[in-house]
């Protein structure tokens, strides 16, 4: 059952029900899921950057803001982030947002070896 089927039967269930504890119990209950289901990327222990099509940043998990503090960190959604890339990864950035290919590499900074998966 997708989700908007999944709320519009909550919603005909509440206003069915007599009890106003019963509403207020689902409300409960449908708040702290949606919570958890917003929030599974802030909890990883690994970046996570979020763009759309054009290359606008659409999402920074907190790693991540962290990551890119320096370039302005939660400022930096809503930016075009093509222009982050030196060439040839500006190229291949492109490339990946057009054709919706994955890229994957392993790259090493301050001595830490990290590995880098970008999927559509």
């Amino acid at each position: 059952m997708k989700t908007n089927e999944f709320c519009t039967k909550i919603v005909q269930y509440c206003t069915k029900a007599e009890n106003n504890s019963t509403i207020k119990e689902i409300t409960l209950l449908l708040e702290r899921n949606e919570r958890k289901t917003n929030n599974w990327a802030a909890e990883l222990n690994f970046a996570i950057s979020v763009c759309d099509k054009d290359g606008t940043l659409q999402y920074l998990n907190e790693k991540a803001v962290k990551q890119f503090k320096d370039d302005g960190g939660a400022e930096l959604i809503g930016t075009n982030v093509i222009g982050c890339h030196p060439e040839p990864s500006r190229a291949k950035f492109i490339e990946m947002l057009s054709d919706e290919s994955t890229n994957y590499y392993m790259r090493e900074k301050n001595g830490r070896k990290k590995f880098i998966y970008q999927t559509p």
